[in-house]
């Protein structure tokens, strides 16, 4: 990354530091599609759900209980996934 391009989302970050974000994007690689997703409250909640159990991983050092096959068909992290 450029210096330049550093400090720009340097600044950026310093200048919404205050504002949540309102909206998010979805790539979706299979096909290229790019999707915007509305965030309010519930999915605020959701992620930092997320980042708690994430936390936890971290700290603990423990990995989570391994999804059911079926989840994994399509997923990208299948073939290094423990």
């Amino acid at each position: 990354m450029m210096i330049a391009e550093r400090e720009r989302m340097d600044t950026c970050r310093l200048c919404h530091r205050d504002q949540e974000p309102r909206r998010g994007y979805l790539h979706y690689l299979e096909g290229d599609v790019v999707r915007e997703v509305a965030i309010g409250e519930a999915e605020r909640r959701a992620v930092l759900e997320v980042l708690a159990e994430l936390q936890e991983v971290v700290t603990t050092e423990a990995m989570p209980p391994r999804a059911p096959a079926s989840r994994c068909r399509d997923c990208v992290y299948r073939k290094v996934c423990v």
